[in-house]
């Protein structure tokens, strides 16, 4: 759950690289539903949209610090703050 500001952002990005993880993500009026068996290693890079938010990447490249596994990650392009990951 969050704030109604929170909320109202767009989580579409976030949602979709979520369910690339094979993560099942239910939106619902007042929070997100999330339910994971965590993160698992693929063969197929990570898509993660950029084009709107720096956040989704932010978050995602903080969370897999330490995996046990590389984890390549497919940005999208144009990136939102690229100066910040450079």
């Amino acid at each position: 759950s969050g704030s109604g500001r929170l909320l109202q952002r767009p989580h579409e990005g976030l949602i979709q690289a979520m369910r690339s993880l094979e993560v099942q993500v239910v939106r619902h009026p007042d929070h997100l539903e999330i339910l994971s068996q965590g993160w698992t290693a693929s063969d197929v890079p990570l898509r993660v949209d950029s084009k709107t938010s720096s956040q989704f990447l932010s978050g995602i490249l903080l969370s897999a610090w330490g995996l046990p596994f590389d984890l390549r990650v497919d940005i999208s392009e144009p990136m939102v703050s690229r100066d910040y990951f450079l």
